[in-house]
């Protein structure tokens, strides 16, 4: 009996990235349970102890694959994690920081070795298409208004896909549209199967109604299509390159800082109402610990206790901004080394080759960036935008490296030891 490791690594594939997306089959929204119950929602809490030791059991296939994944791993990426790992040491809920860690880990190993495997195009097309998969089976099932891609209480009636909370699913769509819109050289699909897939995007982005990823998905666009800009001079084209994005950002985060106040212009009730005091109220906590409570527990029970009674919103479960979360977590040392990787993706100076995948790159970047300022999704976190950022920068960082799949991803005899597999391979 032979097993087929590249079909295997296919199946891996479709299992990890409806893992990073992340897809949740719940028939609650998150912020609805909240309200009814103090609990842990269970779905998402089984969600997550099944899919951590699942994906850690397919490394195990794909073991003799991981020095090779750690060859195209963003070297900025090393910086930026390093105080996420070290703060396992002084973390106030080292279990949560452990599982956390776990999950980080793994959503760069299955990256990196996706795009050692198959190619940084390959990777793309096979994330594209699931992911519009996802988002047409959440359409379809929002059409008939089933429950598991709806959200009720605050947010009666609005759209979240096969994900946990609207805004969630928004940035989710956000990264499809980005793909389609820049990516056209990599998908292979014609401008009408792209025109109908963006138009889609356009309208589950409608009926999410998420003020924050509507703004940083404009920024992006922006930035995506500045990065196109040709000529001659590459001194010219950069300077008014970067002049575009400081613009575009900076205008995008006036706008998302000041949500409220364009919502009330525009005669729309954005629900907004407690994020500025959000901020406001856990921003002195991020002063006390220098660095950090410890990934991912966004400064424990009692600062969140403490968060929602000096802001007065009863119901948030986070402090709705990326960087403040970060801060409470590794502190703004470790926010400043997370930039220091994530920024320069914007900046394309060089479009002459690979002009796609830089394109496609900053945009995200962008959506990523930005988005975080009304949201706490992202920056070593799993989510779509920061996967197909690590899949994306793995690939410049391989270049014309040719992907294994063809020449080096052999059968394995049942019976066979990885460690055997292993040791053939040295």
């Amino acid at each position: 009996m032979i097993i087929k490791r590249s079909l295997i690594f296919s199946i891996g594939f479709v299992l990890f990235f409806a893992y990073a997306m992340p897809l949740r089959w719940i028939d609650l929204d998150n912020q609805a349970f909240e309200k009814i119950s103090t609990a842990t929602y269970g779905g998402e809490l089984i969600g997550k102890q099944i899919g951590a030791p699942l994906l850690a059991l397919f490394l195990l296939v794909v073991l003799p694959f991981i020095p090779r994944a750690l060859q195209i791993i963003p070297k900025g990426f090393f910086a930026a994690a390093a105080l996420p790992y070290m703060s396992l040491i002084w973390s106030i809920d080292p279990l949560r920081t452990f599982s956390a860690l776990i999950i980080l880990t793994l959503t760069v190993l299955m990256s990196a070795m996706a795009v050692r495997i198959y190619g940084v195009q390959e990777t793309v097309r096979r994330f594209w298409a699931l992911s519009v998969l996802v988002m047409l089976v959440s359409v379809a099932l929002a059409v008939i208004g089933d429950p598991h891609v709806m959200m009720f209480s605050t947010h009666a009636g609005l759209w979240r896909g096969l994900m946990n909370h609207k805004n969630t699913f928004a940035p989710f769509v956000s990264v499809i549209l980005l793909m389609t819109v820049f990516g056209g050289e990599i998908l292979q699909r014609g401008r009408l199967a792209r025109a109908v897939v963006s138009l889609l995007c356009l309208l589950c982005l409608y009926m999410a109604s998420s003020s924050a990823a509507t703004v940083a998905t404009a920024a992006a666009l922006g930035v995506g299509m500045l990065a196109n800009i040709r000529l001659k001079s590459v001194a010219v084209r950069t300077t008014l390159y970067a002049l575009g994005i400081l613009a575009t950002v900076g205008m995008a985060s006036v706008v998302i800082a000041n949500l409220d106040d364009f919502a009330a212009i525009a005669g729309r009730d954005i629900t907004l109402t407690g994020r500025t005091s959000l901020w406001q109220a856990a921003l002195p906590f991020t002063y006390q610990a220098p660095f950090g409570y410890g990934f991912a527990t966004a400064g424990g029970t009692d600062i969140v206790n403490a968060m929602k009674a000096l802001s007065g919103w009863d119901y948030a479960n986070s402090t709705h901004n990326i960087y403040i979360s970060r801060a409470l977590d590794v502190g703004w040392i470790g926010v400043a080394l997370m930039l220091l990787w994530v920024v320069p993706m914007i900046m394309v100076v060089d479009p002459s080759r690979m002009r796609a995948e830089k394109t496609m790159l900053a945009a995200v970047a962008t959506l990523h960036l930005v988005g975080g300022l009304a949201e706490a999704i992202g920056l070593l976190y799993t989510n779509a935008a920061f996967t197909l950022m690590l899949i994306l920068s793995s690939g410049l960082r391989m270049k014309d490296a040719a992907p294994l799949v063809k020449a080096e991803v052999q059968d394995i005899p049942a019976g066979d030891t990885i460690r055997s597999v292993a040791a053939a391979r040295v």
